[in-house]
């Protein structure tokens, strides 16, 4: 698995998104300051409801 992932993390009260590879992610979450939030993430796609005439 060597694809990019879209991590979102929280590092220094600060939220990041970043796109990486799984050798990377790995390092990052060596450190003991970083929050990770999510990890390719699906998008929430919202719908209007159609209104009855």
């Amino acid at each position: 698995m060597t694809g990019d992932l879209k991590v979102i993390y929280v590092t220094g009260g600060m939220q990041v998104e970043r796109c990486m590879n799984q050798l990377e992610l790995a390092e990052l979450l060596k450190n003991d300051d970083v929050l990770l939030v999510s990890v390719n993430a699906p998008k929430v796609r919202t719908y209007r409801k159609r209104k009855k005439k």
